[in-house]
């Protein structure tokens, strides 16, 4: 039985040095808190630090050009300059060039790797063919290779002002 006791005595001892250290930690976290916060000196607020600006990065304009080609060259060179160059003569692997796309008859540069369904289509490219060809090139020209669709109207609108500006 002195066992019992001995073991209840020794459960409540530890159990209370617990407690103990759990209030005296609460204590000292709030203690800290209460330090960490900065004190209102007299009558006038801490002044707010301003946001940097996107000029402080050396960004000059931080809104959509409203110049369609200038749009239209960030779109191309975001979504197509990886296959295409905007000069004569630049053979990348994947695409042939776009400059003087524009009213130029489908499928007509000597580049190496046209598609039979470029090649086999007859039709130049105006405004209405390069909407098309650029909502969903493989509705266009079936069989054609690209698989970069340029979803919004807006964008392929300056994409397009920006291929009439190449040539």
């Amino acid at each position: 039985m002195s066992v019992r006791i001995s073991f209840a005595l020794v459960a409540l001892f530890a159990f209370s040095l617990a407690l103990a250290a759990a209030a005296g930690g609460q204590a000292r976290a709030g203690d800290q808190l209460a330090q960490a916060k900065p004190q209102p000196s007299g009558d006038a607020a801490p002044a707010a630090k301003p946001a940097p600006s996107p000029k402080d990065y050396g960004v000059t304009d931080t809104a959509r050009p409203s110049d369609p080609v200038l749009m239209g060259g960030f779109i191309f060179r975001q979504r197509c300059a990886v296959c295409h160059s905007k000069k004569e003569g630049v053979k990348l692997a994947y695409g042939p060039h776009l400059a003087g796309i524009y009213g130029r008859e489908v499928g007509s540069t000597d580049w190496f790797r046209q598609s039979s369904a470029l090649t086999e289509a007859s039709f130049s490219w105006d405004e209405e063919k390069l909407d098309d060809f650029l909502q969903d090139p493989k509705k266009t020209v079936p069989g054609v290779k690209t698989d970069v669709v340029v979803r919004f109207k807006r964008s392929r609108t300056a994409l397009i002002a920006y291929l009439k500006s190449l040539k």
